[in-house]
């Protein structure tokens, strides 16, 4: 299509419209927002009906759902070319945007759950904190006794050779990492923060820092665990 050439008075008039939803399934009249008059020369082209005949506002409006664009041809005058069974137009249209996710509050839920041995056996290994638990997310345990106390994952691991904690100190677990007081992190195994989920033991000889029997023994423990 060609534009209107007023010599010939050949032409056809383009017309957008625009509707916009207005509630209980309703939408308001067209309104007419911009003309073109086209003139049929036999040679194809193509017109931008978006740009420049609506305006930066009106462009934004046309990718909201509650929003229509229309469009009427109109044939003026009457009499056409000897091809006017031929005439034809093409709509091409094509949308881009910009998608943004919003991702929901999350609130998790935690439970408690305490422990403690007052009189931990000697030179045995003793499970504190809950076996089995794959929804284990903070864990404290305390020495709460005058001895050394001994920890780890394994119940064949845990000895003297194992991280320990003085009187008085504590291990704290939360997301994911470890964190105490004591010596002997070197010894802390590979991947502990899986390890925890089975369990927590300790080993305990009764012994202080500087090697001498005491008779108070004990560790306590608190752990949350996620519902």
């Amino acid at each position: 299509m060609a534009e209107f050439n007023p010599a010939t008075n050949y032409a056809l008039e383009i017309t957008l419209f625009e509707s916009f939803f207005i509630g209980n399934n309703n939408w308001s009249s067209w309104q007419p927002i911009a003309r073109k008059w086209l003139y049929n020369q036999q040679t194809e082209y193509y017109l931008d009906l978006i740009n420049p005949f609506l305006t930066s506002k009106k462009q934004s409006d046309i990718g909201d759902p509650n929003y229509k664009l229309g469009v009427a041809i109109t044939q003026k005058p009457t009499q056409q070319t000897t091809f006017a069974n031929n005439n034809y137009l093409r709509f091409r249209c094509a949308y881009s945007g910009i998608i943004s996710y919003e991702q929901g509050t999350v609130t998790k839920r935690l439970t408690r759950s305490s422990g403690n041995n007052p009189n931990l056996n000697l030179n045995t290994v003793v499970l504190t904190l809950s076996p089995n638990s794959q929804n284990r997310k903070i864990a404290y345990l305390q020495n709460t006794g005058l001895s050394i106390v001994y920890f780890n994952f394994e119940s064949y691991l845990v000895g003297t050779l194992s991280p320990y904690l003085l009187p008085g100190e504590t291990l704290s677990y939360e997301s994911g990492s470890f964190k105490w007081s004591g010596g002997g992190s070197q010894f802390l195994p590979p991947l502990a923060e899986y390890l925890i989920q089975e369990g927590l033991y300790v080993w305990c000889e009764g012994k202080d820092k500087e090697g001498k029997l005491v008779n108070k023994n004990s560790v306590s423990w608190i752990e949350f665990f996620e519902v």
